[in-house]
């Protein structure tokens, strides 16, 4: 007996040692799995932690990856594509892919409408409060010089590029299609021109369209209704006069955040994504979604909505039905982009400060050339929408320890100013304080009433000079224009931080990938 109670508890033992050990086993295999890569719209940053926290309960590990909508595009049509899934700004950007990757299992999670939204005293005295306002009111505002606006860029953000391609609906009459034939009319050109004309300033970014609104006397900005809210809830903290918001009569361009599988052939990848995406679409997800001001219903209506988040005096009706816009085909969206950056928008003045300071020689001067060459070769910049228009004007300042010659042109003059620019070599200290300087001495020639004035700075060194000499020479302008620098090699960025605060820029990092930042900065000017 004493025997086989010996075994007995021997083999107890051995269970529980197995069972230990499968249970080690089981949680170091989970540890061991590849993380479920989800590349998203920089739009969805702020429900990282709702779905991460999650997926943790499920055993799932997200890596978050944020992209601008030109960029994710780029990303979805490489056939290497290396995510399992992506949660995007809109849909329309899926009916635009040409990659080779497989996406499926699209679903909506929110409803976002891109609405304008007006400083409450300016929306009362236009008489856009407590009633209906069409799209020629807007027009009619803008040509008689009563409203102006900030946007976020209709070529390199999704909220700007919807509501541009609402614009067009409505202001075409709101057509079943909208064809490349309709994008010809007269009638429609010259609307499009005017409504644009009132806009002070574009961002490549919609949180920095809110930034400048703050920071700056403005109007009106176009953006998400959900980041207006934000703002708002931020204004009235501090104190300070709210934006009304505008949804026009005709249509409003929505955008629906769809969550969508990258299909790489893994069955475990799938199951995760289908865990994901139901609880996205479950009540709690869709009740947290909608306290951050995102509509979750049916044509936009809320039924998760709070009073104290969709603010009735802010102009927000969260039971109406919003009439959507109906986006055109793909190879009209492409049209659409095109004409608008060489005809419709404001016509530009852009002051290139280019580091040709001896630390560039090498590689980094051929990174900067090499970009450059892009910016000026029409057909090559056009393939990402940053080409210049016709009336556009170019200000090339090449600088090293001090400016060199101004190099001057059109958007009908860049293989001429391009060809020149060329002829520069590298060599010399670096003074980027001395080149700004002169570049806001340029531009006091121009009218930025009429025209879209930017400062663009190229550096990868650190700067000697004053930096007091350019402070005095800003503040003397009147001129409110953004200083937006590119990084690469070594550049300082602590100073360049410096002159964004100053002039209300920002600082872009090019080390990595330095056309990407070209084209993420053509979307601010």
């Amino acid at each position: 007996m004493r025997t086989s109670s010996r075994k007995s508890r021997r083999f107890s033992l051995f269970l529980a040692t197995m069972l230990f050990l499968g249970v080690c086993l089981t949680a170091a295999i989970a540890s061991a799995r590849i993380p479920f890569r989800l590349v998203a719209s920089v739009e969805n940053r702020d429900m990282e932690n709702l779905l991460s926290t999650y997926a943790k309960s499920q055993g799932i590990t997200v890596e978050f990856t944020y992209q601008n909508t030109m960029k994710l595009m780029n990303t979805l049509s490489d056939a290497e594509c290396p995510y399992d899934a992506v949660w995007l700004s809109n849909s329309i950007w899926l009916y635009m892919l040409s990659g080779k990757q497989k996406i499926t299992d699209s679903k909506v999670t929110a409803i976002n409408p891109i609405v304008f939204g007006i400083k409450q005293s300016k929306a009362e005295a236009l008489g856009f409060t407590g009633r209906q306002v069409s799209m020629e009111d807007i027009v009619n505002a803008v040509r008689s010089k009563q409203l102006s606006f900030i946007m976020p860029s209709a070529t390199q953000t999704n909220s700007g590029a919807s509501a541009y391609l609402g614009f067009l609906s409505t202001m075409a009459g709101n057509p079943e299609v909208l064809t490349r034939k309709t994008l010809e009319e007269p009638t429609l050109r010259d609307a499009m021109k005017e409504l644009f004309s009132g806009v002070e300033r574009n961002s490549g970014s919609e949180d920095y369209v809110g930034e400048l609104y703050l920071t700056g006397d403005y109007d009106a900005m176009i953006n998400y209704e959900f980041l207006m809210i934000g703002l708002n809830q931020r204004l009235e903290r501090e104190g300070k006069e709210p934006l009304y918001l505008i949804y026009p009569k005709e249509g409003v361009s929505i955008s629906d955040s769809p969550f969508a599988y990258i299909d790489h052939g893994d069955k475990d990848k799938k199951a995760d994504f289908i865990k994901l995406q139901s609880w996205l679409l479950d009540t709690q997800a869709q009740k947290a979604m909608a306290e951050t001001g995102r509509r979750t219903g049916y044509g936009g209506q809320n039924p998760y909505g709070s009073e104290a988040v969709f603010n009735r005096q802010w102009g927000i009706d969260m039971r109406a039905y919003l009439t959507p816009i109906k986006y055109p085909a793909a190879e009209v969206i492409r049209e659409a982009f095109r004409i608008y950056q060489e005809e419709f928008k404001k016509p530009s003045v852009t002051v290139f400060c280019l580091d040709m300071s001896g630390s560039m020689y090498g590689q980094g001067y051929r990174e900067l050339t090499d970009a450059m060459t892009r910016l000026l070769t029409p057909e090559l910049a056009a393939k990402d929408f940053i080409q210049f228009g016709e009336q556009d004007q170019i200000l090339l300042i090449p600088f090293s320890g001090s400016p060199r010659d101004t190099i001057k042109g059109s958007g009908k003059d860049q293989q001429a100013l391009l060809k020149e620019l060329l002829s520069n070599e590298a060599g010399g200290g670096t003074d980027i304080y001395e080149a700004l300087t002169e570049a806001y001495r340029e531009l006091s020639a121009y009218d930025d009433r009429h025209q879209t004035l930017s400062v663009v700075l190229m550096t990868d060194g650190q700067s000697g000079g004053d930096i007091q000499q350019f402070i005095r020479t800003y503040r003397e302008t009147p001129l409110q224009i953004g200083v937006y620098s590119i990084t690469f090699g070594e550049a300082d960025t602590e100073q360049l931080e410096d002159i964004a605060k100053i002039t209300g820029g920002k600082v872009f990092n090019g080390k990595t990938d330095l056309m990407e930042a070209f084209q993420t900065v053509r979307g601010y000017n």
